[in-house]
């Protein structure tokens, strides 16, 4: 928690004055986690509002806000397809191809 850091049963809007954005990072542990200067361990929060960047993603081809075989269905129906704008074409080289299901494989 850090010494001096620590709220107990109370909502705190601003946990991190001064700061324009805190990362939160789902998964992990702490045990026996050393804490430096000006830092502390949170626990038991939660978080109320927030933004996602670069949402919908890309490979969410059918809007679902999902990827998953919908996705890869919409690929292989325009497998090596070419031309502007084809569906499925996630890196924008005109033909879906390997490199798009690489981009939704990392994604998935």
């Amino acid at each position: 928690y850090g010494s001096g850091n620590a709220y107990i049963w109370e909502t705190t809007p601003d946990p991190l004055p001064g700061t324009s954005s805190v990362d939160v990072v789902i998964g992990g542990g702490s045990d026996s986690a050393v804490l430096g200067p000006d830092e502390a361990y949170l626990d038991n929060f939660e978080i109320d509002t927030g933004t996602l960047f670069g949402w919908p993603p890309a490979t969410d081809l059918d809007g679902s806000g999902f990827i998953d075989w919908d996705d890869v269905a919409i690929m292989c129906g325009n497998w090596l397809v070419t031309g502007p704008g084809v569906e499925g074409d996630i890196n924008n080289d005109e033909i879906v191809n390997l490199p798009d299901y690489a981009e939704l494989g990392l994604a998935w």
